[in-house]
């Protein structure tokens, strides 16, 4: 996460800077989900449904919050490319940044797909969230990992903006989806 951080900004890729943030944001949300589960098993009088699915409605609202910020500087890179308002590229040969950028963003994947078997098979709506983040953080490392190569090999960088915003929406879609479920289960927990 904090490698995917450093060199993102480093090497000017938005997709990988938004991948270190996005893990980043889910180390807090997976830390609450942990949370919820240890205080409902030790706390044996506490309604165990509403906390869980309170985390969850919790979790996909900061989801949402982040792919917004994601979509928001994806866009306005994309913007100052396409009419010229800036020079900015990728610079993947500056601090030799190629190879490390595309390795960082490799193993940000194998640790999202190693966790999301770990998670997955969950029944209940807070640990689907915590999958659903895991299986989110995949997807946008794998679309990382294709823009630094367009970018590296072909030097096509605005695709690095491109994913990071495509990367943003699919996550925000998920992140409402569950939104809206969590909501849901919340409510039919309180008229009962």
């Amino acid at each position: 996460m904090v490698l995917e951080i450093v060199v993102g900004r480093l090497s000017g890729s938005v997709a990988l800077t938004a991948e270190g943030i996005h893990m980043g944001a889910h180390v807090v949300i997976l830390g609450m989900s942990w949370a919820a589960y240890v205080l409902v098993r030790r706390r044996k009088g506490l309604d165990g449904e509403r906390i869980l699915a309170t985390t969850a409605a919790v979790s996909a609202a900061l989801l949402l919050l982040l792919a917004v910020g994601i979509d928001t500087e994806a866009a306005e890179k994309l913007y100052r490319l396409a009419f010229g308002h800036s020079d900015e590229r990728i610079d993947l040969s500056t601090l030799n940044l190629s190879m490390s950028t595309l390795y960082v963003a490799i193993v940000g994947l194998i640790v999202n797909i190693v966790s999301a078997r770990v998670l997955h098979g969950g029944h209940d709506l807070n640990r689907r969230a915590a999958y659903l983040h895991v299986v989110s953080d995949a997807l946008t490392s794998l679309a990382t990992i294709v823009s630094l190569c367009c970018a590296w090999l072909w030097g096509i960088g605005w695709l690095d903006g491109a994913v990071a915003l495509a990367s943003a929406v699919v996550i925000a879609v998920w992140a409402v989806r569950l939104l809206r479920k969590s909501l849901s289960e919340l409510a039919s927990v309180k008229k009962q």
